[in-house]
């Protein structure tokens, strides 16, 4: 069985890593170019993160690679406080105790088991004629062992499937590390960007406030009509409206980021998040080789100890079917009466070997062991499906990137001509060439354009977090564990 195991798993693998190679080749050979020297900041020119990749996987704490101080503050107390983490890490100690249970029937068994009897035998308890009724007094200190022989390695199969089990807890733990730091990433993001899109729209605010205020007054003069003065109005009602969603955003990403620290809400716990235009880019983008994705990756290796457990409880479940040996044995000290007790006549010893093969049970083992391979057959499926997982998650992860990358290079083009044409106005309103409302109304126009950049640069940022954690996010499977 366990030949048949590896022999399918190793196809499996195979295959589906030449069909991947064959369909993603392009996006992975981006690792081919030479990676960058530094990190570059929101104030230079959009960085062309699909050029600056590298053929290595994420290193552990691959949130460092953002140079954001309090960012990494965040994470490590979130992976130090953070209850579901803890609770995740409890499992891998249920697993342990579980597998010490199973590591017992290796074991022999050794008891300290002393009785005392007292006994008045009735004058019709027997059908010979006893010299005496009594009262006995009985006394026994035995040491009792017994030791179940494992003839056939029934169990410790059964062992090395609890043992298997650990490494799935340790292996769920790392998954829920690596989806917490992404998350812990991902909303201190989205709250730099809460921030900057508020302060954005209360600059618009006041310029719609000023456009508002001149179009009343040209409207007196006869110079505006009351159609513009209505348009002035939705667009200075739609500034407000943003303030209100953006900070209530904002407040709903700090109590969700004070929450993944294990924290309650508190806004002065937040002061340290990192403005907008002082963030960074990674130096470099990290996206390993196809190869070697299926041992970045702990849902990989969670189906594949998983898988290994079941083919280990199918062996056991055949090996039920055998015949068992146990030995059994007792030594100490018997009498009656206390003053015989410790006498060297009262010592006795009883030793015995119990061989026994079932010949009827109502079909429970054939029931179990068609029970395990049914449940090791939809963990085979279950492990394939994982690796197809694994090398889509990592695919679909650089397509977005390279698809955001594309939409951030457009607005950042049109939001420098939304720049050029409001530092124009502005200098023909202070040259005194025309008045403050064409600027004010570059302004507003150049606002929406910055609005829509901030967010663009989020997601991209949000998208290297998601390629991290496509390519493992420093998950590195022990070696035992791809080659048991």
């Amino acid at each position: 069985m366990m030949k048949t195991f590896w022999e399918k798993k190793c196809a499996i693998v195979v295959a589906l890593l030449i069909v991947f190679q064959s369909l993603s080749a392009p996006y992975f050979a981006l690792a081919q170019t030479e990676p960058a020297a530094s990190g570059t900041s929101w104030k230079t020119a959009p960085p062309d993160l699909l050029n600056k990749t590298e053929t290595r996987f994420p290193k552990a704490a691959w949130w460092e690679a953002f140079q954001d101080a309090p960012l990494n503050q965040f994470v490590q107390t979130a992976l130090k406080n953070n209850p579901s983490l803890q609770a995740a890490k409890t499992q891998i100690a249920a697993a342990q105790a579980i597998a010490k249970s199973y590591r017992a029937p290796l074991l022999p068994t050794l008891s300290f088991d002393p009785q005392y009897n007292y006994n008045v035998y009735g004058q019709n308890q027997f059908i010979f004629p006893i010299p005496a009724r009594g009262p006995f007094q009985a006394y026994q200190i035995p040491l009792d062992a017994t030791y179940d022989v494992d003839l056939f390695g029934k169990n410790f199969a059964r062992y090395r499937s609890s043992k298997k089990q650990i490494d799935v807890a340790r292996y769920q733990y790392d998954t829920a590390q690596i989806e917490l730091a992404g998350t812990v990433a991902t909303v201190y993001f989205n709250i730099a960007k809460w921030r900057h899109l508020e302060a954005l729209s209360q600059d618009q605010l006041e310029a719609s406030r000023k456009l508002l205020s001149h179009g009343q007054g040209l409207l007196e003069l006869g110079q505006a009509t009351l159609f513009d003065i209505q348009n002035e109005q939705q667009r200075l009602d739609q500034a407000q409206l943003n303030v209100t969603q953006f900070s209530a955003n904002r407040q709903v990403a700090e109590n969700q980021l004070l929450a993944l620290l294990g924290q309650s809400p508190n806004t002065q716990v937040l002061a340290t998040v990192t403005p907008w235009e002082d963030l960074h880019w990674p130096a470099i983008l990290p996206v390993g080789v196809p190869s070697e994705l299926v041992v970045h990756r702990p849902d990989v290796a969670i189906a594949e100890a998983q898988l290994a457990a079941a083919d280990l409880d199918v062996q056991a479940a055949r090996k039920a079917f055998l015949p068992t040996l146990m030995f059994s044995g007792t030594v100490g000290y018997n009498a009656v009466g206390l003053k015989n007790l410790f006498l060297g006549t009262s010592f006795a010893t009883f030793l015995a070997a119990t061989f026994s093969q079932f010949i009827l049970d109502g079909g429970r083992r054939r029931g179990e062991l068609e029970l395990r391979k049914a449940y090791y057959e939809q963990l085979l499926d279950n492990y394939q499906n994982s690796l197809i997982n694994a090398f889509t998650d990592a695919e679909n992860s650089l397509a977005v990137l390279r698809s955001d990358q594309i939409v951030y290079q457009d607005v950042t083009r049109q939001t420098e001509s939304a720049r050029a044409k409001a530092r124009e106005d502005l200098e023909k309103y202070k040259a005194g060439i025309q008045g403050e409302p064409p600027w004010l109304a570059s302004e507003v126009e150049r606002l929406d354009y910055e609005k829509v950049l901030t967010q663009q640069k989020i997601q991209m940022l949000i998208d290297v977090v998601s390629v991290a954690k496509a390519m493992g996010g420093g998950f590195q499977a022990p070696s035992q564990v791809s080659k048991q």
